[in-house]
């Protein structure tokens, strides 16, 4: 399972493989957009080995070619061989695809169908172009019950163009989530089967911007002292509806129903009052 520390690269998006791992079936597809020498890809293909989903299909999409200024000084002529041998097994096993391409290359997105993937990861190239383009272009390729989820939410191009992209789907926000550089999450709902009854509109909710500090555990293992009074708590931004704020703590909730019938709110997060830094409604 910690084959993936021996591969250079970045990636802190933990949580968000596995809950792709936990919630995926056998049978589903999960597209990563992204994946240098393979370090993110080899956790993930590792973490459903383990699981026993032995047929999920990781379907890689990279130009191993580097994206512009963010490698600007990182050698890439081996990127493609390195990633190969890091993956050989998974891809012997069939259990990662690789297509060499861009992502918003028609091909490789009219290889999926809408609404068949189960899971895509958007982690290619962070400028707000990239960013939004991907989201804009995958996310009706996710089903129902599945999800999509980013990495570096922290750059301002990365959360700007992520409200943007959902944005362009008729979505008002998304979860963004604890992690050295963040990570976004947006999770796509089941139809609700139908109800013929009148409804009968709930008060409006406003949407808020909230910042607050989240406590951080360092990685297991010895630390120096000096580098453990350095560590300082992360900043996190959440989007959503104010549920309820008392002088202990605020609810937030990410999805919230439209109507009084329709009593379901979804992702919600409980904030500590002494943890908020700021919070400021959305227009």
């Amino acid at each position: 399972m910690y084959k993936y520390l021996d591969i250079p690269g970045w990636f802190n998006m933990h949580d968000a493989m596995m809950n792709l791992v936990k919630y995926c079936e056998d049978g589903d597809d999960i597209v990563e957009i992204g994946c240098f020498a393979g370090r993110s890809t080899r956790f993930l293909c590792d973490a459903l080995e383990l699981s026993g989903k032995h047929d999920v299909k990781v379907h890689v999409i990279d130009t191993f070619e580097g994206s512009g200024m963010e490698h600007a000084n990182v050698n890439l002529n081996p990127l493609w061989d390195d990633f190969c041998i890091n993956l050989d097994d998974h891809i012997k096993a069939e259990r990662c695809i690789v297509n060499v391409n861009k992502s918003d290359n028609a091909n490789i997105l009219n290889s999926f169908d809408d609404g068949s993937v189960f899971g895509v990861i958007v982690d290619g190239a962070h400028t707000y172009e990239a960013v939004k383009d991907d989201i804009i272009n995958w996310w009706p390729k996710v089903k129902d019950g599945g999800m999509m989820v980013g990495d570096d939410v922290s750059l301002e191009s990365v959360k700007q163009a992520a409200l943007d992209g959902f944005a362009h789907h008729g979505l008002k926000t998304y979860n963004i989530c604890r992690g050295v550089e963040g990570w976004f999450s947006q999770i796509k709902k089941r139809p609700k089967q139908r109800d013929d009854r009148q409804p009968e509109t709930n008060p409006r909710r406003e949407l808020y911007e909230v910042r607050w500090l989240d406590a951080y555990e360092m990685e297991s293992g010895w630390h120096s002292l000096k580098d453990a009074i350095k560590t300082t708590p992360p900043e996190v931004l959440s989007v959503g509806y104010v549920l309820k704020e008392t002088k202990e703590y605020l609810l937030l909730a990410a999805d919230i129903g439209s109507n009084k019938m329709d009593n379901d709110v979804g992702r919600v997060t409980v904030i500590p009052g002494q943890w908020i830094v700021s919070k400021k409604e959305v227009k």
